[in-house]
């Protein structure tokens, strides 16, 4: 339901020769029973006359022309809006030790899952460290075309763990 309220409707008057003359004047039986109470009205959506709607309008436009200004300024007087798209990509590079490193770390490796990053490390725990990346693939499970995705993730194993490593096999 939609009721356009009129303005003189929508204020009430108090004073006593406004109810006096509403008295006098002879109301007719359908006047009786369509009046109207103004704002009073239940689920009545109310619509803004034309002065209130020019006035919306007017307001708006001022804030349109004000936006428009303080963008032109930041764009053309000052340096300029903050550009977050442009800056250069960071470049990570994320190596895995796979001589410490524990099984969920392995298992982001490509085509390393759960189950194979398992595998290497109890075969680390059992035969020792690998002394080089080659050694993987002595893993039940990894050949070498999984050896050659993981290459360029695992970490370049230091000469120094490859001397203990060897110095452990003699003893």
């Amino acid at each position: 339901m939609v009721y356009r309220l009129h303005m003189d409707l929508r204020e009430e008057s108090s004073t006593a020769d406004d109810t006096q003359a509403e008295s006098s004047a002879p109301v007719s039986q359908a006047q009786r029973s369509t009046k109207v109470i103004p704002n009073k009205i239940p689920g009545a959506v109310y619509l803004p006359m034309r002065r209130e709607q020019a006035t919306m309008a007017v307001v708006l436009v001022f804030c349109c022309i004000g936006m428009g200004f303080y963008f032109w300024h930041r764009n053309i007087v000052e340096d300029g809006l903050i550009d977050i798209d442009r800056s250069p990509p960071v470049e990570v590079q994320y190596l895995v030790d796979i001589n410490h490193a524990p099984w969920p770390a392995i298992a982001n490796l490509p085509g390393i899952g759960p189950k194979l990053a398992r595998e290497i490390v109890c075969f680390r725990e059992q035969h020792g460290l690998f002394r080089e990346i080659d050694d993987v693939k002595k893993v039940h499970g990894i050949g070498d075309a999984k050896l050659a995705a993981i290459r360029e993730y695992v970490a370049p194993i230091a000469p120094a763990v490859a001397a203990d490593v060897e110095s452990q096999a003699r003893n």
